[in-house]
């Protein structure tokens, strides 16, 4: 009996231990189950992508201010010659050539200071050609940002220089607002990109949040300037009736009788929402909804936009 016993004893020692043992097991499988399932999900979740890294946002403007230069180099390949070749209304030979008699008549640091342009290096005997150049290029590299959503530091200070070497031998047709807030936003864009890596998500390059401010400081500077400018420039703008002329005399034939009824009231109302996107949108981009939605920016600079058109 006393053996008995202690045998049973013995095997339910050995049972136990068996127990605790597959439990150890077990746990330390399930650790090593969840530490490869963590890993795993690191890789496919890197941490540079988490919210708040402004990945998106290069991407989406690198591919804005690449859209907008290849409408500006497009026009340009079909408009200089016309405006500034050498047959033009105002040729740009001839204002090169007046700055280098007024600079001492030779081409140094002095013309260069006074008209930034590669121009000043090419071929003056082919003007022509050398303005298509330009925007040929300006055309085919701002396309392939446009397409790829890629592009690094050259490629965008090629753009603007490419850009500003036009503006600067431009005279009257390039003097224009829009002009220089192309070239200002191009040059923020440089410093979103790496200096040499092609990849819509550089991993070793994040977005610059002293680049991203600065961009929402233009922002802010542009819709201001437009908003003030309005308010002090005409007094159709005080007294709400700067619509009015457009509405007048749009092309609205079938329904005519009504909008002539309606403009009064209809284009007071416009010019009010206009006045008031455009004042108050500045403290959208720097407020903190701003900083997380900014879904009231595309409907204030279409509204500026048709604003500005309607009164050219």
């Amino acid at each position: 009996m006393a053996a008995s016993s202690e045998d049973s004893g013995v095997r339910k020692r050995r049972v136990d231990s068996r127990r605790q043992k597959e439990t150890q097991t077990g746990d330390s499988g399930g650790e090593h189950a969840a530490d490869s399932d963590s890993g795993s999900g690191t890789e496919h979740t890197p941490g540079s992508l988490q919210t708040g890294t402004y990945w998106l946002s290069r991407i989406v403007l690198l591919r804005s201010v690449a859209f907008i230069y290849l409408v500006a180099f497009s026009v340009a390949f079909n408009q200089n010659k016309q405006l500034i070749g050498e047959h033009g209304l105002m040729p740009c030979k001839d204002f090169l050539n007046s700055v280098k008699r007024y600079v001492g008549g030779k081409i140094g640091m002095a013309a260069l200071a006074y008209t930034p342009s590669i121009l000043w290096f090419l071929d003056w005997g082919h003007m022509d050609a050398n303005l298509d150049g330009i925007a040929l290029v300006g055309m085919a590299l701002s396309a392939s940002v446009l397409v790829t959503g890629m592009a690094n530091m050259v490629i965008m200070a090629t753009l603007w220089v490419l850009y500003h070497s036009l503006v600067n031998v431009g005279q009257l047709w390039y003097s224009f607002g829009w002009e220089s807030q192309l070239l200002e936003t191009g040059f923020l864009a440089i410093f979103l990109c790496p200096v040499w890596t092609l990849s819509q998500v550089p991993r070793r390059c994040p977005p610059s949040l002293v680049c991203i401010w600065t961009f929402r400081w233009l922002i802010v500077r542009i819709m201001l300037g437009a908003g003030l400018i309005k308010i002090r420039g005409d007094q159709c703008w005080r007294d709400l009736t700067c619509m009015d002329y457009h509405y007048e005399a749009a092309e609205t034939k079938p329904w005519q009788h009504i909008t002539v009824t309606a403009v009064e009231c209809f284009s007071r109302s416009s010019a009010s929402y206009t006045e008031h996107e455009v004042l108050k949108i500045q403290f959208v981009c720097f407020s903190p909804c701003g900083m997380l939605d900014c879904s009231d920016l595309p409907c204030s600079a279409l509204c500026e936009e048709a604003a500005e058109g309607c009164l050219l």
